[in-house]
């Protein structure tokens, strides 16, 4: 017997290293922005004065996001990893089921995700909290 799957919805900060043909090179990846480094993040919300920055031979651009990643997983299969010493949070038990992304623009989260899905009240006053709103 097939057992149900439960939903699971993860919100994560994104921030892309983007090179000179517009291919990103590199992510990182915060759940909190002021957590990290304030000033960093603040600098990416305001705006063009954080790219583009010269590193190395490229040219590069950054892009602040948040993702929104929706899981699935079987109960059953999540207890019995637990039970053998597995963290119950560990996503390599959850299956990815979509991603969708809302980029920063002119300072501001669009209201909803480029999947459709409305963004979360408390990620637009997180960026307003650190931009000093």
């Amino acid at each position: 017997m097939k057992s149900k799957r439960v939903k699971k919805t993860l919100y994560e900060w994104k921030l892309e290293l983007i090179d000179k043909h517009d291919d990103i090179v590199d992510n990182d990846f915060e759940d909190n922005l002021s957590e990290h480094d304030g000033f960093m993040w603040r600098q990416f919300i305001e705006g063009p004065q954080a790219g583009p920055v010269k590193e190395g031979d490229n040219i590069v651009r950054y892009n602040l996001c948040l993702t929104r990643k929706y899981y699935s997983y079987s109960p059953y299969v999540l207890a019995n990893a637990v039970k053998q010493g597995f963290e119950a949070n560990d996503l390599a038990f959850y299956e990815l089921e979509d991603i969708s992304y809302a980029y920063i623009e002119n300072g501001k989260l669009p209201e909803f995700f480029n999947g459709g899905n409305k963004v979360p009240q408390r990620f637009h006053r997180e960026i307003s909290k650190l931009k000093g709103d």
